[in-house]
């Protein structure tokens, strides 16, 4: 079955995900930014305001190699509060170098006990499919966002396919960025991916910082399944 998940910042986004027809939601905030970990007031009300599984972002700034261990403790205690409020989930993507940083991911995932995506930050390591194999030893992570890398959607396509392929069976790979309509269509034909992330084009006038439209929502959906 295919899925449709949407980045929402506000419960009233995800109450025009939800009537749209989402599957599930990414909460964050910051959008623009990549997205950062939201506050536990706002993912109290998106979680009063929705039935959808909700994962929540874990990262607290734009850097996606961290040593400091005060920073790594505001992680793992944010993952706590995610999962004690009633997240489904969480979003995070650590490295060290080229590569994604197993251990301090798992460090904070435990501290989460929730099942969790690996985000954007996967488009930095040096070798993908490595980072997958490495990935895969972490039991907690079970997608991966990918948007396939640099050219055009044939290009990209390719690469989101051989991931994929790579992934399974213990992750499945999520598409994400630059998703609308016509990707999702041009995606479910040429690969096997059944997972679609949407920022913008889930958003008024694809406005990263407008809300999220229902309307826009339900055209993704459909592209689901034409």
């Amino acid at each position: 079955m295919a899925l449709l998940e949407v980045i929402c910042q506000t419960e009233d986004d995800a109450r025009q995900a939800e009537d749209g027809g989402a599957h599930r939601i990414e909460l964050v905030r910051g959008i623009a930014r990549g997205g950062f970990t939201p506050s536990c007031e706002v993912i109290e009300a998106v979680l009063r305001a929705t039935r959808l599984p909700v994962r929540v972002m874990i990262r607290e700034d734009e850097n996606h190699e961290v040593a400091d261990e005060a920073r790594i403790a505001s992680m793992a205690e944010s993952a706590r509060r995610a999962k004690g409020l009633g997240a489904s989930g969480v979003v995070l993507g650590l490295r060290r170098g080229g590569k994604p940083d197993c251990a301090l991911t798992a460090r904070v995932l435990a501290a989460a006990g929730l099942p969790a995506t690996f985000h954007h930050a996967f488009e930095e390591l040096d070798d993908p499919l490595a980072a997958i194999a490495s990935l895969k030893t972490i039991p907690a992570i079970n997608r991966i966002l990918s948007h396939g890398g640099q050219g055009a959607w044939e290009a990209k396509a390719a690469r989101l396919e051989e991931r994929r392929r790579a992934a399974l069976p213990e992750i499945t790979l999520l598409a994400g960025g630059g998703i609308d309509e016509s990707v999702i269509r041009f995606l479910r034909e040429r690969t096997g991916l059944c997972e679609f992330h949407a920022g913008r084009a889930a958003r008024g006038g694809g406005d990263a910082e407008a809300p999220v439209s229902a309307a826009q929502v339900r055209r993704l959906v459909r592209a689901l399944i034409d």
